[in-house]
């Protein structure tokens, strides 16, 4: 192997391991950033669980995939669990706050109100679901 592509690929390492790091030290962040701000999400009560949902009117992924994944977990699972959905576009303070990049995003939250688990964009049902009954 030439040493010239060696050397790129092991700063390519590197650097995704770097990236990777910072990305989960800004997740831990954002999450326990987020767990302060229960109080200005309207329509969280504490005592059960809850689904944030950070969407736009013209989010495609939102309408056709996200949302209706999250009913039929709801729906199936038969549980006690708030869900709210939060129109970024109408709200930018709020999603900001949040630490909302793009919509989808995606937070569950304990009963206290603290924050669990956030996905930024897509997160399969199967996560979804398995991170719900956690919280259940």
């Amino acid at each position: 192997m030439d040493t010239n592509l060696a050397d790129r690929m092991v700063v390519v390492g590197v650097m995704a391991a770097f990236m990777a790091i910072v990305f989960s030290a800004w997740r831990f962040w954002l999450l326990s950033r987020t767990s302060q701000l229960k109080g200005k999400l309207k329509g969280f009560n504490t005592g059960m669980p809850g689904i944030v949902l950070f969407t736009t009117p013209n989010c495609a992924p939102c309408k056709t995939v996200h949302r209706p994944m999250i009913h039929r977990i709801l729906d199936r699972l038969q549980a006690p669990v708030q869900y709210i959905e939060v129109d970024a576009s109408l709200q930018p303070d709020l999603a900001k706050e949040w630490g909302v990049v793009s919509v989808p995003t995606t937070y569950l939250l304990q009963p206290d109100g603290r924050s669990k688990y956030v996905h930024f964009g897509l997160v399969s049902e199967k996560t979804l679901t398995q991170q719900i009954q956690e919280l259940i």
